[in-house]
C-alpha cells in the first residue's frame, strides 16, 4: 500500500487530483489510479486499474508500461477536451 502518484507523469498545464493503491503478493499484483483533472474549463474523471499474475515478486516492466499508458491516455484526453472547448 504505497503512494505512487508521483511516478505517473500527468499532462502539463492541468490541475489534477488522484489517489493510488497497490497490492503485491507472490504471483499476483494490482495497481489503481483514480481521480480527476481540470482542463479547458471542464473536469475529466478517470480510473485506471490493472491486475496481473507473474511468477516474480516484483514486475517493474508491467508497472512502467501501465504508468506510461495512463500518461498517454490522459494527454489524449487533455488534447480532446481542449479541442472540444475551442
Amino acid at each position: 500500500m504505497c503512494d505512487f502518484i508521483y511516478l505517473v507523469p500527468l499532462p502539463l498545464g492541468v490541475s489534477a487530483y488522484a489517489k493510488s493503491g497497490n497490492v503485491d503478493f507472490t504471483d499476483f499484483h494490482a495497481r489503481l489510479l483514480a481521480g480527476a483533472m481540470f482542463v479547458g474549463g471542464r473536469w475529466a474523471y478517470f480510473a485506471f486499474i490493472i491486475n496481473w499474475y507473474t511468477r516474480s515478486e516484483i514486475d517493474p516492466e508491467t508497472v512502467e508500461n501501465f504508468f506510461g499508458a495512463i500518461s498517454r491516455t490522459l494527454a489524449s484526453v487533455q488534447q480532446t477536451v481542449i479541442a472540444v472547448s475551442e
